[in-house]
């Protein structure tokens, strides 16, 4: 995340992304970095699609399409969410919150970690 309107990003205690209108990764915060993986390896990614277990991605999907609306955002409880920073790709319970960014088109997640996933 890039400038002085996005410093308070990376000193917040929880993950925060950046989506574009097609739902790919954009930018993050230190914290998202930290937990999920590198951004050069993020960027890109569909959030949903790459990230979100296979069971999930209908709830996690409606939810982003219906934060497009002006004033609306959602909060996901139990999402299990692909993490790639601890050595080895694994699923983590994630809480998420989905809402509006203040780039056109974009939407910011933000989440914290919750539990490993036991299979």
């Amino acid at each position: 995340m890039d400038g002085v309107q996005y410093a308070w990003t990376e000193r917040a205690p929880f993950c925060i992304g950046v989506l574009d209108a097609d739902g790919n990764i954009t930018s993050a915060n230190n914290r998202f970095i930290e937990t999920m993986g590198d951004i050069n390896t993020l960027r890109g990614v569909n959030f949903v699609k790459a990230l979100v277990q296979k069971e999930q991605t209908e709830i996690v999907g409606k939810a982003i399409t219906e934060c497009r609306s002006p004033d609306t955002d959602r909060h996901l409880s139990e999402i299990d969410t692909l993490v790639l920073s601890q050595g080895m790709p694994m699923y983590r319970r994630f809480e998420w919150t989905i809402g509006q960014w203040d780039v056109e088109g974009c939407l910011a997640v933000y989440g914290t970690m919750t539990t490993i996933v036991d299979d």
